[in-house]
């Protein structure tokens, strides 16, 4: 794969179907562990790079948690993202 979100259609019983979104997020994952490993320089315009989250996982936090990052505020987005990764089940994501 070559990290776009697709979507898969599963037929249910009664007529319905369930959607699958898959992404390969191995690149993104690979990308997170070399920065871990490496001293970042910090710029002027961007400051440090925290993380890289693959797309599925922002949907994923949408479904679960109602965080629809694009439509929250720079402070409530913020807060919500530091949040999630603090959380060693997403330290993954973290590069910094």
């Amino acid at each position: 794969m070559d990290g776009w979100v697709r979507s898969r259609f599963h037929p249910m019983d009664g007529g319905g179907f369930a959607i699958e979104r898959v992404q390969d997020v191995e690149d993104i994952l690979d990308q997170n562990k070399r920065y871990q490993n490496e001293p970042q320089q910090k710029s002027e315009l961007m400051g440090h790079h925290v993380a890289s989250i693959p797309l599925v996982v922002i949907e994923k936090w949408a479904n679960e948690d109602g965080a629809h990052l694009m439509q929250m505020n720079k402070y409530e987005a913020d807060r919500y993202l530091k949040r999630k990764l603090r959380d060693p089940d997403w330290a993954h994501l973290r590069t910094r």
